[in-house]
């Protein structure tokens, strides 16, 4: 795997703005099941990355269980101000806020994981998302490409029921990659990937999703002005989600 420094500057969102193969991606035009199922790696991955297809979904009348995988309490390693329980409470209630805002009816379960180790967590991950999908779910995951390995665990969790499971269709949505790909078609850097989507997001459904965004003070603003506090997501990472549209990859994962 790997691996990059979310701290150092990346590629800007001006840049994304102006690539040919982003704005030419088709429409993802309609959800094909009854249920939505989102495996989120940390509390904060799921909005993100996936926001307006949650709101859609829930509008729409499908079925919405989100799944949090980590506890979150690793957001802030050298932090003197906030324990890792604290962080984890601090991040279990911002996530509840946030659904609130996108899908009030969805059924949240928090698997309490711990934050960075979900790679020896395999065997949870995917029991969970088999009790959670049936035949007629999409599941939405973090990107398997992404360079951090608690999403690259959760993906890989994804593919693997998805190939034992027929029926299940399954998008991955990228976060890191928007810093470190350097405008590459992230289609073209994953053998599993059949295709790229856009989903477009009205002025509601933008305002909602940066409100739900909102309800991650923990992540978005400093925890306190002392070292070891900083925004885990600052401004110019916080311009990816900003979009008026949203990215997914279509999975094939091999073996289906």
């Amino acid at each position: 795997m790997s691996t990059f420094d979310g701290q150092l500057p990346g590629t800007s969102e001006r840049a994304w703005q102006e690539c040919a193969w982003l704005r030419a991606a088709p429409e993802l035009e309609t959800l094909t099941g009854t249920r939505l199922v989102v495996l989120s790696a940390h509390p904060d991955d799921e909005t993100l990355g996936a926001a307006g297809l949650i709101g859609l979904a829930a509008d729409t009348g499908l079925d919405v269980h989100v799944i949090v995988a980590s506890d979150g309490a690793g957001s802030h390693p050298r932090s003197r101000t906030h324990s890792p329980a604290r962080l984890a409470a601090l991040r279990k209630n911002e996530v509840a806020d946030a659904m609130a805002t996108l899908a009030p009816q969805a059924t949240l379960e928090f698997l309490g994981l711990p934050d960075g180790e979900l790679a020896a967590h395999a065997g949870e991950l995917c029991t969970a998302l088999r009790r959670a999908c049936s035949g007629d779910t999409v599941l939405l995951a973090p990107w398997a490409h992404d360079r951090h390995p608690d999403h690259e665990a959760c993906a890989r969790a994804a593919r693997a029921v998805v190939a034992a499971e027929p029926g299940i269709e399954l998008l991955e949505f990228p976060i890191w990659a928007w810093h470190w790909a350097a405008r590459q078609e992230l289609a073209e850097l994953d053998p599993e990937a059949a295709a790229t989507r856009r989903l477009t997001l009205g002025a509601e459904r933008r305002e909602r999703k940066q409100a739900a965004i909102a309800c991650f003070p923990s992540q978005i603003q400093p925890l306190s002005a002392d070292a070891g506090d900083e925004a885990v997501v600052g401004p110019d990472s916080l311009a990816y989600f900003a979009r008026d549209f949203e990215c997914f990859l279509v999975i094939t994962p091999a073996g289906t």
